[in-house]
């Protein structure tokens, strides 16, 4: 009987302090951010003020990317210090930075598409393998957070998914300038690591017992845009990013 009640004290013990490592969890967000400034310092940050070679579509996405890693940052602050109504304000703001956000990606791969495609309409076309699954990702995870606002735990892990959308581009563009990884090898490092992680955290929260489905969901987003990735030159993401841009582009 004693053993089983030491037992049951134990698995207790190990869940509240798995749960309380959330509290710490904008530390994690504070780390993507530190990720997202090395990653993009020689490729935008460097030419402030003049901003010489960029327009308003590139400084509208950086503005607000940079504001949602800081909405994710300041949220689990707010809650430790118990100001659930300022919380809540924030993320009522989030349903304004969010659709612009998705729209700062979609122009920017746009720009991106049009200037690809006088040389290889091709590579265009492939080059919204990154686009589209990343729009389809971010708006599942954040609509799925939403939808569950009111079940802390699940939105918490559907917003962390969010974050972890952030890291390959940045992580990306590390690896490209200052380690001289070539580009699609880079872009492929950067989707494992972020596809391990999500793993790692559905394991963990497996073997706690906890709702699975945030970190399935996130995981299997993830492991659709990389699919996407690797087959960009074949003749079903051809088709897809053809249409796409015929339709949006």
């Amino acid at each position: 009987m004693n053993n089983n009640k030491e037992v049951s004290f134990l698995f207790i013990l190990k869940i509240t302090v798995m749960e309380r490592a959330y509290n710490y969890i904008y530390l994690f967000f504070i780390s993507i951010l530190l990720v997202v400034v090395w990653g993009f310092w020689k490729t935008y940050i460097v030419f402030f003020p003049s901003f010489q070679g960029f327009g308003y579509t590139h400084h509208m996405h950086g503005l607000l990317m940079m504001m949602w890693i800081l909405m994710l940052i300041v949220q689990p602050l707010l809650i430790r210090a118990g100001k659930l109504s300022l919380h809540r304000a924030v993320g009522k703001a989030s349903y304004v930075v969010v659709p612009l956000l998705l729209l700062s990606i979609f122009m920017v791969g746009k720009i991106s598409y049009n200037k690809m495609i006088p040389a290889s309409p091709q590579q265009a076309i492939a080059s919204t393998a990154q686009i589209i699954p990343a729009l389809f990702a971010f708006a599942v995870l954040y609509g799925l957070a939403i939808w569950k606002k009111k079940k802390s735990r699940i939105h918490m892990r559907y917003m962390l998914g969010t974050s972890l959308l952030m890291i390959g581009p940045a992580l990306g563009r590390v690896q490209i300038i200052y380690f001289n990884v070539p580009f699609l090898e880079a872009v492929d490092y950067a989707n494992y690591l972020i596809m391990a992680i999500a793993f790692l955290l559905l394991v963990s929260d497996i073997f706690q017992k906890k709702p699975v489905a945030p970190y399935l969901i996130t995981l299997l987003v993830m492991v659709v845009g990389h699919l996407a990735w690797q087959f960009r030159d074949g003749f079903l993401w051809q088709a897809v990013g053809e249409n796409f841009a015929a339709i949006f582009y």
